[in-house]
């Protein structure tokens, strides 16, 4: 707190004074109010009024107006107090209130008292809640400086929350755009520190669109505060258009000070952006305005820092800012976390720059020190105790850095052990962000943004390992491995279980399903609207006003559903021993691998251990990932079969050593199962194709093969924490055991080829044959040709257990998310997949790519086949590349077959491509007519009482009609699948 100046003395020892006249005259009760001489006077000289004459109160509240605007404001704050009291107590709720914010408001903007703000707003609030109607402007004041005390101790996300109910009632309302303009800034600041770019720069420019023309000095404000946000998230070119728009307006401005803070920020900008020449000039202009203000005395030394790093003259931005972090401290003023990490992110860049190990070190310790609320040991590592987390993980995962650099430097375990531990809270940090966003974006790019840190902490952790060879450290390697990866597909797994566990009402579930798809419908029509502006801008209207109710809708559930937060958030926290014990036996082991900055690396999970290792052949590994991508996804060309052939064993054999023999020496000769958590681009390979043979082939033969799959039934995962609670949340009730599809194609052009590559779509001359060779296994609904529709589709597939698309694909190079699947008259996107609630126990994909899309970070290639599972698919069949339609039909059959037997699916398509191998006649022998299909999901047998064998049920009804003489009926489980055919290629 500041010392208090003489007139200040002076007023508070004459409210003093009045105070105690108050209480003297009580005895009569009368009071006298008499304000003149140093202080100030109300106009009439002399109130005498009865104590319990309401006036009173209202006279209080008037000596505190004169108070305020002569900024005697602790007096103000007194007297308002003491009218608000008293207001309560004649009960004149909207009075009191109005003097408790009022009184609220002079701490927080001008006496600089939090813990005193922090009570009132909250009394204030907990009073409007008891005395008000919602819908009264006291009411909405009082939620409004709620929200304040919120944001003020951190609580972004409840902050975030109050504030868009306070737009909604001023809304409603009708209150005034200054009003608005507030509340909608504070919620860009709210995602801002959340971390949600997406959401805070949206809310930023509705905040700015509703000040234009209006008012320059709020104009101004806003784009200062759009071009800061810019220039904090690297979007610099954005920057420095915004920060040159706030020059024209500067001269209008109403205060010196805002004219010199705006100058600062173009220079800094300008800075960055390497215009040395207009930075230095901006610099000189913000210098010439005279302002009294400690604070642009240190935010002036800050943009001279930044202004010489760019210059490279390092040590002198190191002494300007470590200048400008001595006045801080000693005004205490402007010296909260965020002003001080930003400043201390400045310096620590010019230190690293500088090599200055011991700088940085110390940068990173004060940095992280300076956000947190406590600096105790005990309270330390604690997600409660961070008050920005955005910048506490720059601090953290810097230090971390630092400590294994130093650990190869020196040997020392010390410095490894302190390297992990930072980088295991770094990572808990990134997943706490990441929860509170709601922008998928954003989200993404966190994750993206975050790869460095998910890399530096499995190294150190696997340093660990190999230094001591404790199983710990590979475990929690394997632990931030699986934290990196299907991120999404695990929280709407989670999303759902924590809903259906939960009395949830059914009018609030509903009420998100309308949300839900009115947003996919307002996405698909912003992706599909390429040369329509206007569409654009009133799809990402639309677009911004759903997520707004759906992050309510989401809180509000959170909120009052303790039960439904837990099990949402609890289940997501991951258990390695609990992978391990549901999904591990004798006979299969888990490899996965995590693609990292220079190293690729491999974790090998059985029964007994959990081991890993790293390669430092990235590169390489990845150039022949790519080369037999391509062979093996096109059939031989006569011309150049042998080279092609060769190439393709060389690169399989090449991966097979680099990725799966290593692996494959620490399991035990039993194991006959393997489940692949590939990574980046290794999503792009089926890794049956390996080959195990050694040396180079003198001739070229299809026949001569030792594939993987051979000796080993291979399945995929998108993380084993997901496949972890795949069967658990299965709900297993169904209407039809199996739906499956194979439309007819006869019109060349159609509308609904518009945002796909393809130009005609021919006919399938074998899908039809596919569907009808699975009925000889299955009972259920088939749909040929035109029958094979969207309408049946829609109707049926919440019931299905087994789905089977044999059809067309549309791709949408563009847009992934717009990537489609065929019926016979409109297609089914991602998008359009993210508003069903499927239950299928199989989904069969027999069309091609369906397992190609974007690689978003976090969760991996988001396909067709896995937005089947991301809307509620326990496992998918899917295909790796364009596949041949007639041959598709023979494997399928295969497939069937095989789990008609019994078999888990991955043993079936095991022994459905042993089987096609061995009757395939030449060229079919080629990966291409085989290799494309790989499941992902659970690997269960498909249980059901309805699948027949028809050639037993024939054998039994002999023996029983010679046996006994008369038919006996007998049925057999019966399995699901569902398959998938495209065009020839």
């Amino acid at each position: 707190m500041t010392v208090f100046s003489k007139a200040r003395r002076l007023a508070i020892s004459t409210y003093i004074l009045i105070v105690g006249i108050a209480n003297c005259c009580a005895q009569e009760k009368k009071v006298i109010i008499h304000l003149e001489g140093d202080t100030f006077h109300i106009p009439r000289s002399e109130i005498i009024i009865e104590k319990t004459n309401p006036s009173y109160a209202d006279s209080l509240a008037e000596a505190g107006d004169f108070a305020f605007n002569n900024n005697r404001h602790r007096l103000a704050k007194r007297f308002y107090l003491a009218s608000s009291e008293l207001h309560e107590s004649q009960a004149s709720y909207e009075s009191h209130i109005t003097y408790l914010n009022y009184a609220a408001y002079i701490d927080y903007n001008l006496l600089n008292d939090q813990l005193s703000y922090d009570k009132l707003a909250v009394k204030s609030w907990s009073n409007a809640k008891k005395y008000l109607d919602q819908h009264n402007n006291v009411y909405i004041d009082a939620l409004d400086q709620y929200g304040t005390y919120l944001y003020g101790i951190s609580d972004y996300r409840e902050a975030l929350q109050v504030f868009q109910e306070v737009v909604d009632l001023r809304r409603q309302n009708n209150h005034s755009w200054i009003a608005l303009f507030n509340n909608l800034k504070s919620i860009g600041d709210c995602y801002k520190f959340i971390g949600d770019s997406g959401n805070a720069i949206s809310y930023y420019q509705k905040s700015k669109a509703l000040v234009e023309n209006k008012d320059k000095n709020f104009e101004a404000m806003l784009i200062h505060t759009i071009a800061r946000y810019y220039e904090k998230t690297n979007g610099l070119d954005s920057a420095i258009i915004y920060s040159e728009r706030i020059i024209p307006l500067i001269d209008d401005l109403q205060t010196v000070e805002n004219k010199a803070k705006y100058l600062l920020t173009s220079a800094e900008i300008s800075a960055k952006q390497n215009q040395i020449f207009q930075a230095e000039k901006y610099l000189k202009k913000a210098s010439s305005i005279k302002v009294e203000n400690e604070y642009y005395k240190i935010y002036t030394l800050e943009t001279k820092g930044k202004i010489e790093a760019r210059k490279d003259n390092h040590q002198n931005a190191i002494r300007l800012f470590q200048r400008a972090n001595t006045l801080a401290e000693q005004s205490g003023k402007k010296n909260s976390a965020s002003f001080k990490s930003k400043r201390l992110i400045e310096m620590y860049q010019s230190a690293k720059k500088q090599n200055d190990i011991k700088l940085c070190k110390d940068i990173c310790e004060d940095g992280v020190l300076a956000n947190l609320i406590s600096a105790d040991e005990d309270k330390r590592w604690s997600i409660e105790n961070v008050i920005n987390k955005t910048e506490a993980l720059y601090f953290l995962s810097e230090k971390a850095r630092i400590d294994y650099n130093q650990y190869l430097l020196k040997n020392e375990k010390k410095y490894l052990e302190d390297s992990f531990e930072k980088y295991k809270y770094s990572i808990d940090l990134i997943l706490n962000i990441r929860q509170e966003i709601f922008n998928e974006k954003s989200k993404n790019d966190l994750m993206l943004q975050s790869q460095t840190i998910f890399d530096g902490a499995i190294q150190s952790a696997l340093t660990l390992y190999n230094q001591t060879k404790k199983e710990t450290y590979s475990k929690a390697a394997f632990k931030i491995c699986e934290q990196s990866k299907a991120l999404n597909l695990l929280n709407e797994l989670t999303d759902k279980f924590a809903k259906s566990a939960t009395s949830i009402s059914d009018s609030l579930l509903l009420r998100e399903k309308e949300l839900i798809l009115k947003l996919n419908q307002a996405k698909k029509v912003l992706l599909e609207s390429v040369d329509n502006e206007t569409k654009k801008i009133e799809s990402q209207k639309e677009i911004e006003n759903i997520n707004l109710n759906l992050d309510q809708l989401t809180h509000k559930l959170e909120r009052e559903y303790p039960k439904y937060y837990e099990l949402k958030y609890g289940s997501l926290r991951l258990n390695v021993d609990s992978i391990i014990q549901n999904k591990i036996n004798n006979k299969n082991a888990i490899i996965e691998y995590f693609v990292g900055i220079d190293n690729i690396f491999t974790f090998v999970i059985d029964k007994k251990s959990v081991s890993a290792f790293s390669t430092d052949k990235k590169q390489s590994i990845l150039t022949a990932t790519d080369t037999l991508g391509t062979l093996i996804s096109r059939p031989n060309s006569l011309k150049n079969a042998e080279k092609e052939y060769k190439e393709f064993v060389r690169c399989s054999r090449y991966l097979y050593d680099a990725l799966v023999l290593p692996a494959l020496r620490n399991l035990d000769k039993d194991i006959s199962n393997l489940t692949i958590i590939p990574d980046k681009e290794l999503n792009l390979i089926p890794f049956e194709v390996l080959s195990r043979q050694a040396g180079e082939r003198q001739s070229y033969s299809l026949d001569n093969h030792d594939y993987l799959f051979e000796d080993f039934s291979v399945s995929y995962q998108y993380s084993a924490a997901h496949w972890n609670k795949i069967d658990s949340y299965s709900q297993n009730k169904f209407g039809v055991e199996y739906l499956g599809f194979a439309p007819s194609f006869n019109h060349s052009t159609s509308s609904y080829l518009e945002s796909c590559d393809l130009q005609t779509l021919p006919n399938l001359k074998c899908t039809e044959k596919e569907i009808k060779t699975i009925a000889k296994y299955l009972d259920g609904k088939f749909f040929y040709g035109a029958d094979a529709n969207f309408s049946n589709f829609d109707e049926h597939i919440e019931d299905a257990k087994i789905l089977h698309l044999a059809t067309h694909t549309c791709t949408n190079t563009q847009h992934t998310a717009l990537n489609s699947i065929y019926f016979s008259d409109k297609t089914l996107s991602i998008l359009d997949l993210n508003n069903y609630n499927l239950n299928t126990e199989l989904t069969v994909l027999s069309a091609c790519d369906t397992g190609i899309g974007e690689y978003i970070a976090g969760d991996g290639v988001q396909s067709l086949a896995w937005a089947f599972m991301n809307s509620g698919s326990n496992s998918t069949l899917l295909s790796l590349w364009s596949i041949n339609d007639c041959s598709t039909t023979e494997f399928i059959d295969y497939f069937y077959q095989a789990l008609q037997q019994g078999l888990a699916k991955d043993d079936a398509l095991r022994q459905a491509k042993l089987n096609f191998l061995t009757n395939a006649q030449n060229f079919e022998k080629h990966p291409f007519y085989w290799a494309p299909f790989i499941t992902y999901g659970s690997m269960k047998p498909i249980q059901s009482n309805n699948i027949r064998d028809k050639s037993r049920l024939l054998g039994l009804l002999g023996i029983t009609i010679i046996l006994s003489g008369f038919f006996l009926k007998t049925r057999f489980r019966k399995t699901e699948l569902k398959s998938t055919c495209d065009p020839d290629s």
